[in-house]
């Protein structure tokens, strides 16, 4: 209770003598942003009193008293006349050491890559990779400087080998192919961290930090894997041109315990540290494609083991033997006692009693006929048949065209008539009701449909350009009959030459 009110008295000393600061920089300083109640210069000023002229008190002097008793180490070393060496030794302030363990990661936001493909319908498209995980391992050196006296102080570490590697698949695409991606990354950092750590008072060894992460590429490798099913799993792998960002910046948390573990030639002792922290920090990809941004981030946790050392400070002195001294002898003292815990009787359960329940019938509600009737919507007008250039129209059917389909390729007639520098592309799709070949086949005999009935309307067949593609470019699913028709289908797209 006494440390708490001399606490209380030294903090409105601070302050008192911050708003004294404050009152005498004011009228020192003739600037009006300096005449203002929050004193910038004496902020800094009391911060300073505030922060490097802790408290004192007497607990305060037992308590390091204490700690010193902790962190002191007593060996005793013989002569040949009897006499005894006492070696008091207590650790000096700065530590060294070797560290390593694993990093586990997370990346997040989106990273597109383009994909390179000969097919005229796919350029510009890209690959979307979005979430992944990846994992690493570290190797490094620590040096700190640890007070013994004190529960705050520095570390610096240096990974000099500070591996991490993502892995991020897609969701597979709507094609019988169950065509998706893979991307595999792996880094290489020389990472520096500068980190400030705190010792929890009353648990002994277990200690917090926190700092920077400033980290330097030294090698990257990104690598793009292309998985589909054509008779059998096929992979293609491509090497990517990305490159991630060659520094990065960022910040990090963590938590340690210290272990007590060796003590070599008694003048040496030895802990290991077992920690895991919290790193983040700026993007780890950042590049534009086609006039977009594609930027990627990760947060990883470190886990590891530092092995640390320091030498001591000893302390020497001998202890005279003295012959006259008789050990004195040795009491026991002994303490009996018995006890008897005697239960009474319990009293008898006394029966609750209860109550008949007697079922009730739910009564059964008269049926309602509703007083307002519903008109059902009318029918959405047909279509307008208009021919856009660059726009695909799509013609659903199965085997042979249908009146509405006749109907829009007459007025394509007549739009090619007029413009007869206009191509038309024809492109034939089936669904996944066959095999490749099967599906190929069909695809083959829809745009055929088409073209037949353009040429017969005296289209010139130099102008009409028709495939099939099977069934790889689905336009929806293939597991209902509904999508199954919208996938048997004619585009068709009218170009220039």
């Amino acid at each position: 209770m006494y440390k708490f009110c001399i606490s209380c008295v030294l903090l409105s000393l601070k302050v008192q003598s911050y708003l004294t600061i404050n009152y005498l920089l004011r009228d020192i300083v003739k600037i009006d942003k300096f005449k203002k109640t929050f004193n910038i210069p004496a902020l800094c000023l009391f911060i300073a009193l505030f922060c490097f002229l802790p408290l004192s008190t007497v607990a305060d002097e037992v308590e390091d008293s204490l700690r010193l008793a902790d962190l002191e180490v007593i060996d005793y070393d013989f002569f040949a006349n009897s006499d005894t060496l006492s070696i008091r030794r207590l650790p000096t302030s700065f530590w060294f050491g070797a560290l390593f363990g694993t990093n586990w990661s997370v990346f997040y936001g989106d990273i597109e890559l383009p994909l390179i493909d000969n097919d005229p319908d796919l350029l510009g498209r890209t690959i979307d990779f979005r979430t992944g995980v990846g994992d690493g391992i570290f190797f490094g050196a620590t040096a700190e400087w640890l007070p013994p006296l004190s529960d705050w102080g520095g570390i610096l570490r240096l990974f000099f080998y500070d591996r991490k590697s993502g892995l991020t698949d897609t969701d597979p695409e709507n094609d019988d192919q169950e065509t998706h991606y893979t991307l595999e990354s792996e880094y290489l950092y020389l990472t520096l961290q500068p980190t400030v750590r705190y010792d929890i008072k009353n648990l002994g060894g277990f200690h917090l930090y926190g700092g920077l992460d400033l980290e330097l590429l030294l090698t990257s490798d990104v690598r793009r894997i292309k998985h589909f099913k054509n008779t059998a799993a096929i992979t293609w792998e491509t090497l990517q041109t990305v490159k991630p960002t060659s520094f990065r910046f960022g910040a990090n948390f963590g938590v340690g315990y210290d272990i007590y573990s060796l003590d070599a030639q008694h003048s040496m002792r030895v802990f290991l540290t077992p920690f895991v922290s919290v790193h983040t920090g700026t993007n780890v990809f950042s590049h534009e494609i086609f006039g977009r941004t594609s930027d990627r981030n990760t947060i990883y946790l470190r886990t590891g083991f530092a092995l640390r050392f320091t030498n001591d400070i000893a302390k020497y002195d001998t202890l005279k033997f003295n012959p006259s001294y008789v050990v004195p002898p040795e009491k026991q003292s002994v303490l009996a006692f018995e006890t008897e815990v005697v239960f009474p009787n319990p009293p008898p359960f006394e029966k609750i009693p209860t109550e008949e329940i007697v079922r009730v019938e739910r009564p059964v509600l008269d049926t309602i006929e509703p007083s307002v009737k519903f008109e059902e919507p009318p029918e959405e007008p047909p279509e307008e048949l208009v021919v856009i250039p660059n726009k695909k129209k799509v013609l659903f059917f199965d085997k042979t065209l249908g009146t509405r389909d006749k109907e829009y390729l007459d007025v394509l007639v007549e739009y090619l008539s007029s413009n007869p520098k206009l191509n038309v592309r024809i492109v034939g799709h089936s669904d996944n009701t066959g095999t490749l070949a099967q599906n190929k086949d069909r695809s083959d005999v829809r745009a055929e449909q088409v073209f037949r009935y353009l040429d017969e309307k005296g289209i010139s067949r130099g102008r009409l350009f028709k495939r099939g593609v099977g069934s790889i470019y689905p336009n929806e699913t293939n597991l209902t009959d509904q999508g199954r028709r919208k996938n048997r289908r004619v585009e068709v797209i009218v170009i220039g030459r």
